[in-house]
């Protein structure tokens, strides 16, 4: 296996987010944003001087990786290659989920990005930054916050190669080198759009496409109900 680790920096967005206006963020590409954000400023603005701006997307940012990664990665068939994007927030990983699976997501048939990347075979999204920010408070607890198991992982595979021999060592072993989180989800997110699914009458692809935009928080969603589940079970022990 190997593995290439980017951690983005979020300084740019932190100060973005620290200015006096009403930020609009766009969780899927969006050709005509501009149009919106003028919409939606002249409606605010009937009355007084609001300043609204665009919520600055990371996207290009996974494609810089992913390209990056691409001239790193071997591409014999023997290896299987992994892209690390650590993250902090859960609300981080919600966005970086959507920038492989949305609409024209770097996972999907219709990806926004031109270039070659197929040498990566899975994106690993988890929120280590959060444990190594706060290294000090979770050591006293005697929690390891370089074991990627202490973290939230979501090993995610390029589903174009599912039915390949990546795809085969990803579905018997690789979904669970980080932890059984991955697998939990990955059978959430199949029963979420079962049943979202059998209330429509639509092609499955169209179907794809607006379960993932009306589904932004999926992995914040699958977390709340993992949480609730336990505390259920502490409850009822």
């Amino acid at each position: 296996m190997n593995i290439e680790v980017k951690t983005p920096n979020y300084a740019s967005r932190i100060n973005q987010e620290k200015r006096e206006s009403v930020k609009v963020f766009f969780a899927e590409r969006c050709e005509k944003h501009e149009e919106i954000l003028e919409s939606i400023s002249k409606r605010l603005n009937k009355d007084e001087n609001i300043s609204v701006e665009n919520l600055r997307r990371m996207d290009n940012k996974l494609k810089d990786y992913l390209c990056s990664a691409q001239k790193k990665f071997p591409s014999s068939g023997r290896n299987f290659n992994v892209l690390v994007v650590a993250l902090e927030l859960m609300e981080d990983l919600d966005e970086w989920y959507l920038y492989l699976f949305g609409q024209q997501g770097a996972f999907t048939e219709h990806s926004f990005i031109e270039e070659k990347y197929d040498n990566v075979d899975a994106v690993l999204l988890c929120n280590s930054v959060t444990g190594l920010h706060n290294w000090e408070k979770y050591s006293e607890q005697d929690i390891d916050v370089w074991d990627l198991e202490n973290n939230l992982c979501f090993l995610l595979l390029d589903p174009r190669k599912e039915k390949t021999d990546k795809g085969k060592y990803y579905f018997e072993k690789g979904m669970f080198l980080f932890g059984e989180l991955t697998s939990s989800f990955l059978m959430y997110l199949d029963n979420e759009m079962d049943k979202d699914m059998s209330k429509k009458n639509i092609s499955s692809e169209l179907f794809y496409i607006e379960f993932m935009i009306s589904e932004s928080t999926l992995i914040s969603d699958f977390y709340a109900k993992i949480m609730d589940s336990k505390s259920d079970v502490d409850k009822t022990s």
